[in-house]
C-alpha cells in the first residue's frame, strides 16, 4: 500500500451481505481514487481488540460501524 493509498472499511458481523465495497468501490474506481473500501467481519466478542490492535484497522482510513458494534463502539470513546 503506498502512502497515498486509502482504505477504507465497513466492520460487521456479519459481514458477507454488505452491499458497501460494491457501491464504494465503483465510485472509487469511477473518480480513479487510489482506494479501495473492505468488509471487515468482526464478531462482536472481538470488537474491542480488533479496534486499537488490528494492523489493517490502524492503516484505514476510516471505518463504518454496524449493528452489533454501534454501541461498544460509544462505550469505547
Amino acid at each position: 500500500m503506498s502512502k497515498e493509498h486509502k482504505a477504507v472499511c465497513v466492520i460487521a458481523w456479519p459481514a458477507g451481505h454488505s452491499r458497501s465495497p460494491l457501491i464504494h468501490n465503483y465510485w472509487i474506481k469511477q473518480h480513479k481514487l487510489d482506494a479501495e473500501y473492505r468488509r471487515e467481519a468482526v464478531p462482536p466478542e472481538k470488537f474491542a481488540e480488533f479496534r486499537p490492535q488490528s494492523a489493517r484497522a490502524t492503516a484505514m482510513s476510516a471505518r463504518n460501524i454496524t449493528v452489533p458494534h454501534k454501541e461498544a463502539a460509544l462505550s469505547l470513546i
